[in-house]
């Protein structure tokens, strides 16, 4: 009996002893498990909301760049207009005053509207009161008669100033105009132009804010908000339901007060009830903020960290676990990096052929110097008009990504491709002239072997200046030069084909893009003679000479030049100035400037070089006219 107590208590003992065991394996596995959901909640934690932010604050700066360089792009556009349209209101009133009985005739008003390419005229009294125009309508107001008109109060106290408006509604129609305003020479009446800004108003509605912020692409869980400084109102957001709403309404109340005192804010705080990371900035006419519910809180990481709870019931567990969290990890930085890429990258890429475009062209040129190693080439595509006249615009558009998928084949490992305009493309390559030579062969070679389903063949004229030629002042006057030399083999290629890039002969290229001239000068004599395709063949030609001094004057009507470009060309044109130049041995100088032409504006590109007995420049082989409209000599 006694036996048998003491083996049941030595039993009872172990079945205990066990017991403990299992109960500390127990509570062991449940502290590492507990350990490991602790550590691996905070790890996420950290992780996921230091990504977060630097997500967020890269979509932010993304859409405030856009936005500022779009709102930059406008104000450009506007003060550029504004200058037009004074230059067109003096012009109307020169107009006017040399023929004083159009003054009050209606007819004869339309008609000087028409040839200035302008909406309205209206002529003000001393005292601004509307007296005759093109519009009768309008006769009798005044600049008492509501905000728009009193904007121009100011010319009754200064008969020296000149005013243009911003786009603004008009007070009898609440139509968007721009007006502006002069008075005529005698100051007794004041004219006003109006026109319909048509180009600025869909460039502005095409780079809205909220334009921007609806096509910018965000992850799961974030938002984008474009919102008014001063009321808070969302106007431009990815969730489209958010538009009318304020930052008040969706509990960034405070958050719209602190940035009110600062340019950048940043934290959590619960919004639509959600609790989310937010990131503003204040910019000079929005808010723009970014929104991102915390990962924590999402219902993918928890069921990430039950399965590591299962997964570290048992002990290789944590081992894989550990690993697929760290793997899992690196493929969310990875997709995020590609995101950003993809982000930076969207508004540096022209989307129909995949080249960069003129934006990254402007920006990849101006940090570059001319001293660095690299060759420019300036192309263009040959017959596009024709083919688009003959053909219809879709078999025109293959043809440009014909020539754009040759550029890249070619190109894009030895450098850059840029689509700068229609058919108009730039490469900067930084190999040695060697091998692009040899580059330039297998371009060549690409290029007369292609063929599309609408369009045969391709044709590209291309000119290339090399950095290392010679000493350079900047990289404007390296793309002056490569155009030049592009559009010398463009006028080549027409003349062959007996044709123009318009379908007119062949005898009227006359540089049709750039109006590009060249003139041989005589300082000493102030005089010129234009440069003829056979100088050199016929040596004895009496080619016509002229004044160098009237060429300059009566070249381009100044005031038809671009208001930004006459200082330049009236320096560069200087017969002092081009001494000096020729004095330093330069061989050209070149002047390129805009010439208003209709409505837009065209680049001309004068090219001068010294008249003396030991000059190298022939120029056999192209065309030359003396101004846009002159026949060939």
């Amino acid at each position: 009996m006694q036996e048998y107590i003491q083996g049941k208590s030595q039993m009872d003992h172990k079945k205990k002893k066990t017991k403990n065991k299992i109960l500390k394996l127990v509570c062991l596995l449940i502290f590492v498990i507990g350990t490991a959901v602790f550590l691996e909640a905070a790890i996420l934690y950290t992780v996921n909301n230091k990504n977060v932010y630097q997500t967020s604050k890269v979509l932010l700066d993304q859409a405030v760049d856009i936005i500022e360089k779009n709102q930059k792009n406008e104000d450009d556009m506007i003060q550029s207009l504004k200058e037009d349209y004074i230059v067109r209101a003096k012009a109307v009133s020169y107009i006017i005053d040399a023929k004083p009985e159009a003054e009050k005739n209606i007819t004869e008003l339309k008609k000087i509207a028409d040839l200035m390419s302008i909406d309205e005229i209206h002529i003000f009294d001393k005292k601004g009161k509307i007296y005759s125009g093109t519009e009768p309508k309008y006769y009798g107001y005044s600049f008492d008669s509501g905000e728009q008109m009193a904007y121009f109060k100011p010319m009754l106290k200064n008969k020296k100033l000149t005013m243009c408006q911003d786009v603004t509604p008009n007070t009898s129609e609440g139509k968007k105009m721009m007006y502006a305003l002069v008075w005529n020479e005698a100051g007794d009446h004041m004219i006003q132009v109006g026109i319909e800004p048509v180009r600025l108003l869909q460039e502005v509605k095409q780079n809205e804010a909220d334009s921007v912020v609806a096509n910018m692409p965000v992850y799961k869980g974030m938002s984008l908000y474009v919102t008014d400084k001063k009321s808070g109102k969302i106007y431009g957001a990815t969730d489209s339901k958010k538009i009318g709403k304020t930052l008040d309404d969706i509990g960034l109340s405070r958050q719209r007060k602190k940035i009110a005192k600062e340019n950048l804010v940043s934290g959590i705080v619960r919004v639509d009830g959600e609790k989310s990371l937010y990131i503003i900035k204040k910019t000079k006419k929005y808010i723009v903020g970014v929104t991102f519910e915390i990962a924590s809180d999402n219902a993918s990481n928890m069921i990430a960290i039950l399965i590591m709870v299962v997964y570290l019931s048992i002990a290789a567990g944590v081992i894989l676990l550990v690993i697929s969290r760290l793997s899992k990890v690196r493929k969310e930085k990875k997709e995020q990096s590609a995101m950003l890429s993809s982000i930076s990258e969207m508004s540096n890429i022209d989307k129909m052929t995949g080249c960069f475009n003129r934006r990254s062209y402007e920006e990849d040129l101006s940090k570059m110097s001319a001293n660095d190693q690299f060759i420019y080439i300036s192309m263009d595509v040959n017959g596009l008009k024709i083919i688009n006249d003959s053909h219809g615009h879709a078999a025109g558009d293959e043809l440009i990504c014909g020539a754009a998928e040759c550029m890249r084949r070619c190109f894009d490992k030895y450098g850059k491709v840029y689509r700068i305009g229609g058919d108009e493309f730039v490469a900067v390559l930084f190999v040695q002239l060697e091998q692009f030579l040899w580059i330039k062969t297998e371009f060549d070679g690409d290029i007369r072997y292609w063929t599309g389903n609408q369009v045969e063949e391709i044709s590209i004229s291309c000119g290339y200046v090399s950095s290392g030629e010679r000493k350079w002042a900047s990289m404007k006057e390296i793309a002056n030069v490569a155009d030049i030399r592009m559009y010398e083999e463009k006028a080549m290629y027409y003349k062959k084909n007996g044709v123009d890039r318009q379908g007119q002969p062949a005898s009227y290229v006359a540089l049709y893009r750039l109006y590009s001239q060249i003139l041989r000068i005589n300082l000493q004599k102030d005089h010129y003679k234009i440069l003829n395709w056979k100088e050199t063949i016929h040596k004895n030609k009496q080619l016509p000479k002229g004044t160098l001094t009237e060429w300059f004057d009566n070249f381009q009507d100044i005031q038809f030049i671009h208001p930004d470009d006459r200082e330049e060309y009236q320096q560069k044109t200087d017969l002092e100035y081009l001494k000096q130049q020729f004095a330093e041995q330069k061989e050209f100088v070149t002047i390129t400037y805009r010439v208003k032409e209709g409505t837009d504006y065209k680049t001309v590109t004068l090219e001068i070089v010294p008249e003396d007995e030991n000059s190298k420049n022939t120029y056999e082989g192209f065309l030359y006219v003396k101004d846009s409209k002159a026949n060939l000599i």
